[in-house]
C-alpha cells in the first residue's frame, strides 16, 4: 500500500489481518531500522515477542546488535525464515508499516528484499509506504499474488463520505455540501477528520488536492485553520516550539514548553486524530505527522525570533548528549546552521559514530540539510564517503576526495590524513582510480609518522587498519603492514 498519510492504509491492514485468519506480526519501522543490522536484529526481537520464542534460540545467541555481522545476514535470514515455515496453516501475516523510512537506504532494504524472496508461501506480507520504495524482490515485482494499492484505492467515494459524517454525528446542512467537502479532501480520510472537526464544521475555500496549484503554503492554512486556531494561544506556542523536533520525548517536551502538562495536551491532541501520533510508549515519545511538522514549522518563524529557535535546537542537543544518541544529536547540530559548530561537532563525535555503527543515522538527515553544507564541511564529506562507499561507490570516492582537499585547505592534518586512509582501504576494496592510491599512501604514511603521537586511540585504530591494507596491497611490504 502506497498512500499519503492519513488515507487510511493502517486501518485497512488492521482490517485485513482481522478478516483473514492465522498469526499477525506487525513491525512499526522506525530511523534505527536504516542500520541494517538492527533492523534485522529488531525482526527477530518482534518475532520473537509475537510467536513466543520462536526463532530466537534457533538462529542462536550471537545475533544481538554489536555481534551480528553483515556476512551473517543471509544466513539468518534464511534461518528465521525456515523456522517461519514450520508454523502450521493457516498462514502468517507480517506487516512492515512505514517502510519509506528506508527506502534512501540500499542495505536495509536488501535484508527486506531478502526476507521477502527467501519465505516459504504461507508467509503473507502487507508493506505500507508514504512514497514510491525501490522493492527488488523478485517475488514481488513479478509474482502473480502482489496487488498494489494506492491513494486512489483507499480514498473515500462521495458515498462513504456521507455515511463518515453520519457515523460522526456531523451536522451539515445539504448534500451539496458533503459534496463539497468530499471535492476539497478527494476522499482523503484525515482530512476529512480535520475538517470536521472545525467548530463551524465548514470550509471557506476549496482546495483541489491533485491541482498543479496546490502548493504546501495552501496545505499550511489549511492544517492551521483546522487545528492551530482552535488552540489556546500558550498551548499553538507551545506546539510550535516542538515542531522543530524530529521526535518528542516527554521531558524534553516539558524542558522546551516550560508546560508540565504537555503530554496531557499531546495525549489528547492524538486522542482527536490532529496529526500526533506516540512512536515509543514506554518512554513517551510523541511525534507530529510530517504535514504537521512542516506546517507548524512555517508559522513558527512568524511568531519568535532565530535565537529562539536555537535555544530549542540546543536543548535538543543537550538531551541527547546527556543520553549518549550522538547520531540524533546531528540533525540538531546541522540545523544550527553554523559550519564551525558542524565541523566541532563531527570531529569530536564523528569516529564515534563509525565505531558504534551508528553512521547509517545520516540516511535520516533531510536532504536540504546535507546539501547545505556539502560543499563546504569536510567532516561531513568524510562521513557520506564512508557511507556511500559500498552502495555507490564511485559517489563516495568524490566525497572522499572532496574531504581530503577540505582537510588539506584548513591545515588540519589529522582530518587530512583520515580522509588519505579511508581513500586507501576504499582503492583495497573497489580498484577505482588505482593510480592515485600509491601516492595517498606515501603521503599518508608520511603525515602519520609525523603526528601519530598526538593522536586518540580511536584515530589510531582506524587510520592503521586503512595504511596496512594499503601497504599490503599497493606496496608489498607485509612488514609494515
Amino acid at each position: 500500500m502506497e498512500a499519503r498519510p492519513g488515507q487510511g492504509k493502517t486501518t485497512t491492514a488492521v482490517q485485513y489481518i482481522n478478516h483473514k485468519p492465522g498469526p499477525a506480526i506487525w513491525y512499526q519501522i522506525g530511523e534505527e531500522d536504516c542500520n541494517p543490522l538492527s533492523f534485522l536484529t529488531s525482526i527477530i526481537e518482534v518475532v520473537d515477542h509475537t510467536l513466543s520464542g520462536l526463532v530466537s534460540h534457533y538462529v542462536g545467541e550471537s545475533v544481538t546488535v554489536g555481534n551480528i555481522d553483515k556476512a551473517d545476514i543471509p544466513r539468518t535470514i534464511d534461518k528465521i525464515t525456515s523456522r517461519l515455515a514450520t508454523l502450521s496453516s493457516p498462514a502468517l501475516t507480517f506487516v512492515f508499516d512505514d517502510v519509506h523510512i528506508i527506502k534512501d537506504v540500499p542495505e536495509t532494504m536488501h535484508v527486506l528484499d531478502s526476507l521477502l524472496d527467501i519465505s516459504p508461501e504461507n508467509i503473507h506480507f502487507l508493506l505500507l509506504s508514504r512514497s514510491p520504495v525501490p522493492i527488488l524482490s523478485k517475488r514481488v515485482k513479478f509474482g502473480s499474488s502482489t496487488t498494489y494499492l494506492t491513494n486512489e484505492n483507499l480514498s473515500f467515494s462521495l458515498h462513504e463520505t456521507i455515511e463518515l459524517l453520519n457515523i460522526l454525528k456531523v451536522k451539515y446542512t445539504s448534500r451539496e455540501y458533503a459534496q463539497h467537502l468530499h471535492a476539497v479532501t478527494e476522499g482523503w480520510v484525515m482530512g476529512l477528520i480535520l475538517a470536521m472537526d472545525s467548530p463551524n464544521q465548514k470550509l471557506t475555500e476549496v482546495i483541489d488536492l491533485s491541482s498543479s496549484e496546490f502548493d504546501s503554503s495552501s496545505l499550511h492554512h489549511y492544517l492551521q485553520a483546522t487545528t492551530l486556531t482552535n488552540l489556546p494561544e500558550e498551548l499553538q506556542n507551545d506546539l510550535l516550539k516542538l515542531s522543530l523536533l524530529e521526535e518528542i520525548p516527554s521531558d524534553l517536551a516539558e524542558r522546551i514548553t516550560g508546560n508540565s502538562e504537555i503530554c496531557q495536551h499531546l495525549d489528547r491532541l492524538m486522542m482527536d486524530n490532529h496529526f500526533i501520533k506516540l512512536t515509543d510508549a514506554d518512554i513517551e515519545t510523541y511525534t507530529f505527522h510530517h504535514l504537521m511538522r512542516e506546517s507548524l514549522r512555517a508559522e513558527y518563524s512568524n511568531r519568535f525570533s532565530d535565537v529562539d529557535r536555537l535555544e530549542v535546537l540546543n536543548s535538543a542537543i543537550d538531551h541527547y548528549l546527556s543520553e549518549g544518541l550522538i547520531e540524533r544529536v546531528v540533525v540538531y547540530v546541522l540545523r544550527l546552521g553554523v559550519l564551525s559548530e558542524v565541523e566541532k561537532f563531527l570531529e569530536n563525535y564523528g569516529l564515534e559514530l563509525i565505531t558504534k555503527n551508528r553512521l547509517h543515522s545520516l540516511h535520516t538527515i533531510p536532504d536540504e540539510l546535507i546539501t547545505a553544507y556539502s560543499s563546504e564541511s569536510a567532516w561531513l564529506a568524510f562521513l557520506q564517503g564512508i557511507l556511500l562507499s559500498d552502495s555507490k561507490p564511485e559517489e563516495g570516492l568524490n566525497h572522499l576526495l572532496h574531504s581530503a582537499e577540505l582537510f588539506r585547505g584548513k591545515e588540519d592534518k589529522a582530518g587530512r590524513l583520515l580522509a588519505l586512509s579511508q581513500l586507501i582501504f576504499h582503492q583495497v576494496l573497489t580498484s577505482i582510480d588505482l593510480e592515485n592510491a600509491s601516492s595517498f599512501l606515501e603521503e599518508a604514511t608520511d603525515i602519520h609518522n609525523q603526528i601519530n603521537d598526538t593522536l586518540s586511540v580511536y584515530y589510531q585504530i582506524f587510520i592503521c587498519r586503512n595504511l596496512g591494507a594499503g601497504h599490503l596491497v599497493f606496496s608489498g611490504e607485509h612488514e609494515k603492514s
